[in-house]
């Protein structure tokens, strides 16, 4: 889960790419960054803690349209005790399908 949440919040602090071969590159920058707050390898992380539809929808640059909303998720709505960054990976894995 933590895994799955830090990779949300990586992919929003490096941005969307505009070729192939730079979002392979950014995907395994997050990656890092995921490792690093795990304490683990990013090869690791990929295999074991991050949900692959995330990186998926990075890739195809469909994450955009849940970051746009992160702002905006409400605090009451019944998910007491999660961050919205929580939510929001509740949110993608409620409406994508892999």
């Amino acid at each position: 889960w933590s895994g799955t949440v830090n990779a949300l919040i990586a992919f929003k602090e490096i941005g969307y790419a505009e070729t192939n071969t730079e979002y392979k590159r950014k995907v395994k920058e997050a990656l890092e960054m995921v490792a690093s707050h795990l304490g683990n390898t990013s090869t690791v992380c990929k295999k074991y803690y991050v949900h692959p539809l995330v990186i998926t929808l990075y890739e195809n640059n469909s994450i955009k349209k849940y970051l746009d909303e992160l702002e905006k998720i409400e605090e009451n709505d019944g998910k007491a005790g999660l961050t919205q960054e929580e939510k929001l990976v509740l949110k993608i894995l409620e409406n994508e399908k892999m």
